[in-house]
């Protein structure tokens, strides 16, 4: 969940990342 996007990013993007990938 979100641990493509980093871990700064990954805090306003864990939904969005979630449903995109």
């Amino acid at each position: 969940m979100g641990n493509k996007v980093g871990m700064g990013d990954k805090m306003g993007k864990t939904e969005i990342d979630d449903r995109g990938r």
